[in-house]
């Protein structure tokens, strides 16, 4: 089942880039080359837009993403998101395709494209008129480095406890932090329902005498369950809580269950896991603080809207321990690169088995840590006010994409359908 999930999953993915260069072979056949190079240049953000939205949305890998150590390249993304980094790069090697192919591109193309590049270039590189919402605040990341196959076995629960009351007494001791983060689902029991393992929470958090966000399950009543991030008062009281919105379908939740379970039982023991209700932000003191848990990163809207509801500071907390030592926690890491750059905030990242880190606005990583080590990473952070074009308008440039993709579309099998006749 596992196989096959993941060969369903590649195939599903690999749909769009077979319909990408479908249209875009049809763009070539009816337009001019010039004109087809532009056309693609939107129809490929368009299509990662739609990949972002359907069948719950699957938004991993981003061409854009591509860009994520390359400072100059990835301010574009305060204008026009991830989907205008991913435009400039397929318009960039599109048209060295096209002078390839055809070296007699026409002028006005070619100036045309260089006036797109200076533009973009000169948008990105301006300053902005940084705010900054109070004082710098130090945190300190608490990596627990736990196996996954370890941390909902009850015969790991006292040895997983021992390891995040020793990092939090290294917190403790730095004596400079304002916070400390735990990674996703951090807490071995579900809090507050069980009351043993609330008050372990509880006095590891007042003998820091700092204030927590854990990451820990919950539940509400007989069946609703919910992954969240928990707020900590110094003196270890519950303060708030912020409830996953965004849920990984097929490890919390199922999707179409009363059809798929007929076919496949094994899906009715997977998934049990409600979203939250609102991007509520949490207040710790110094910051307003928008938390996005693990999967929810790779959504730019979430970001987006917790910065809008007043974060002045991202956090994500994670548990990439199902990677293991695969590529994939470099690019869950890479896409909180592009969250903070989108928003102009800091970004806190905590994870269990890595990769930690602190990322500032401009998207440049202040620190992070190796993958599979058990470690405190201590950073500070300035909270931001400043408000940028995509925070305030969100996706326009990816809705504007999709309607010049329509449009070359229409254009392209009208012209086919008008020679046929």
């Amino acid at each position: 089942m596992g196989l096959l999930s993941v060969a369903l999953l590649a195939g599903y993915v690999a749909l769009y880039y077979g319909v990408f260069f479908a249209l875009l072979s049809q763009f070539c056949k009816k337009f001019p080359l010039d004109a087809a190079v532009f056309f693609g240049a939107a129809l490929w953000p368009a299509l990662e837009f739609l990949r972002n939205y359907l069948f719950t949305g699957f938004p991993w890998g981003n061409l854009g993403y591509t860009q994520w150590l390359q400072l100059p390249h990835i301010q574009f993304a305060r204008y026009a998101g991830i989907y205008g980094v991913s435009s400039m790069v397929v318009l960039f090697n599109l048209f060295i395709a096209a002078l390839v192919i055809k070296r007699n591109v026409r002028r006005w193309t070619l100036l045309s494209f260089v006036v797109i590049f200076a533009g973009i270039i000169f948008i990105s590189h301006k300053k902005i008129n940084q705010k900054i919402g109070g004082p710098p605040v130090s945190v300190a990341v608490l990596q627990g480095n736990i196996d996954q196959y370890h941390k909902w076995d009850p015969a790991y629960v006292s040895e997983i406890q021992k390891v995040y009351e020793d990092l939090s007494e290294t917190a403790r001791k730095a004596n400079k932090n304002s916070w400390v983060l735990w990674p996703e689902t951090a807490v071995p029991g579900w809090i507050p329902n069980d009351e043993p393992m609330l008050k372990w929470v509880s006095g590891t958090v007042k003998k820091s005498g700092l204030v927590h966000v854990a990451g820990a399950v919950t539940q509400e009543g007989v069946t609703t369950c919910r992954n969240s991030a928990f707020l900590f008062s110094a003196d270890g009281k519950i303060l708030d809580r912020y409830d996953k919105m965004h849920l990984v379908p097929f490890g919390e939740f199922v999707p179409f269950r009363g059809i798929l379970g007929n076919w496949v039982p094994v899906l009715n023991e997977l998934g049990g896991f409600s979203s939250g209700e609102s991007h509520k932000v949490l207040n710790p003191p110094g910051a307003r603080v928008g938390v996005s848990i693990c999967y929810e990163s790779v959504f730019p809207e979430i970001a987006r809207e917790e910065t809008r509801n007043g974060a002045q500071v991202l956090v994500n907390l994670t548990n990439d321990g199902w990677y293991l030592d695969t590529a994939a926690p470099e690019q869950h890491f890479a896409m909180n690169v592009f969250r903070a750059v989108e928003n102009n905030r800091p970004l806190v990242r905590a994870a269990n088995t890595g990769i930690s880190g602190f990322i500032g606005p401009d998207g440049r990583v202040l620190s992070k840590t190796r993958i599979g080590e058990r470690t405190v990473l201590f950073g500070e952070i300035s909270p931001s006010e400043t408000e940028t074009f995509y925070t305030r308008h969100g996706d326009l440039f990816a809705w504007i994409c999709a309607a010049v993709s329509l449009i070359g579309i229409g254009f392209s099998f009208r012209k086919n359908s008008h020679e046929n006749a």
